[in-house]
């Protein structure tokens, strides 16, 4: 299962705006995500991934990229195997 390609399809389908969608693309900037979309799209990359994200790790800070989101999504799959 490729991570990177489940999370940036999930992202350019919740994306606001129509903007290539990468790692380094922005969720609330670039894609104009808002905290509903938002969590709709971590909601979906936990059912697609079958994972749980730690809800302590998800901060402005810490979530502002595709590539955080990934990156998130990596660390619970390496966590749940």
């Amino acid at each position: 299962m490729d991570i990177s390609a489940v999370v940036t399809e999930l992202a350019s389908r919740a994306a606001k705006m129509d903007v290539p969608v990468h790692g380094g693309t922005r969720l609330k900037e670039d894609l104009g995500l808002d905290s509903f979309a938002l969590t709709s799209l971590i909601v979906d990359v936990e059912e697609r991934l079958d994972i749980e994200i730690d809800l302590s790790l998800l901060s402005a800070d810490n979530l502002e990229t595709v590539d955080d989101l990934r990156a998130l999504a990596e660390n619970s799959v390496r966590q749940s195997q």
